[in-house]
């Protein structure tokens, strides 16, 4: 069932109501259908088939569903028309040629954005690695490196919203999507090799148990999310297109996304099968020259074992090379 694993992010009923771009490419498309209508139904009374005064209640009737479904979209913030959840999101890179002054008018914003999320306690991870996600975000943009905004367990939602923000700062969210990727339900029971990981760091004298399952759940979960988001965002001027919240376990879900490319990859699942399942999944759709972030690297013992399973035994590379150290646990790499 796609309902229960996707959602279209949109703003609460209290946010400032989002105008729907092209207002007037909508009642201009409106005007000349029911025109069109009204001109067949006249040719068509002429023979007989239709009474004069339907050619007069059809077009009237075409103005008010078009009222109504303006007044859904203004009023509710979510898209009229959802396509299919796995259809492809990605729209062509933009360009433009003056990030940095963007960045600079916007940055205010930008702060206001990362304020939210402190004050609001909407992420656990350090100012290091929100400084390094909001790097990352801004290069990918100026850099003009193609592809999605990916995040494999999300919490509350905060590093997702900082790169939103920044893309939504420099004109960016309608050439690429955000893709947030959650049980929204904490986290699921071990795998048999995690915990196989634990038993062998047992066995060696330096255990750091897991945290159990439904460790990191709230009240709320998706929908506090999705509230949140437009609460925090209103600042950069959300316009909730590209965006999706995906819930379920990764092994359902990330594979299903048809997401084409991807600029940044975040990945935060603590567990070792969480790691490894969007690895398989989604790293050889990340660009060159685009950001794979861990959250876990340096805390987990689990997450680490998959990385290089996938990386240095699976693939054959050195990922160690590669990666560059944010915090005590956040490290990163650059793509070739």
């Amino acid at each position: 069932n796609h309902q229960n694993l996707y959602m279209k992010s949109h703003p609460n009923r209290e946010n400032p109501k989002p105008q729907i771009p092209q207002q007037e490419a909508f009642f201009l498309e409106l005007a000349f259908l029911m025109g069109e209508v009204s001109r067949f139904l006249k040719r068509i009374e002429k023979h007989g088939l239709v009474h004069y005064k339907y050619y007069m209640i059809a077009p009237l009737g075409l103005l008010l569903l078009g009222i109504a479904l303006l007044f859904c979209e203004t009023s509710k913030g979510a898209p009229l028309f959802i396509t299919d959840p796995w259809l492809d999101a990605v729209q062509p890179t933009c360009q433009t040629d003056d990030y940095d002054a963007l960045y600079e008018n916007t940055s205010p914003k930008l702060e206001d954005v990362k304020a939210k999320i402190w004050f609001n306690n909407l992420t656990m991870v350090s100012e290091e690695r929100i400084a390094n996600v909001q790097e990352a975000a801004f290069n990918v943009i100026s850099q003009r490196v193609p592809g999605d905004f990916v995040e494999t367990g999300v919490w509350k939602g905060g590093c997702s919203m900082l790169m939103r923000a920044v893309s939504r700062a420099l004109n960016n969210t309608h050439c690429r999507a955000s893709w947030l990727f959650d049980t929204f339900e904490g986290l699921p029971a071990m795998t048999a090799e995690d915990r196989r990981v634990e038993l062998n760091l047992e066995e060696a004298g330096s255990l750091r148990a897991m945290d159990p399952e439904h460790s990191y759940s709230y009240e709320g979960g998706l929908e506090f999310v999705n509230r949140t988001m437009g609460e925090v965002l209103q600042s950069v001027g959300e316009d909730y297109k590209n965006l999706f919240l995906v819930k379920g376990l990764f092994k359902d879900t990330v594979h299903k996304a048809r997401i084409r490319k991807i600029a940044v990859l975040r990945l935060d699942g603590d567990m070792y099968s969480s790691t490894m399942e969007v690895l398989e999944a989604l790293y050889d759709k990340v660009s060159p020259g685009g950001y794979v972030i861990i959250d876990d690297y340096g805390h987990w013992p689990q997450c680490k074992k998959a990385i290089h399973d996938f990386f240095d035994v699976q693939r054959g590379m050195d990922v160690g090379q590669l990666l560059v150290q944010v915090d005590y646990t956040g490290y990163f790499f650059i793509k070739p």
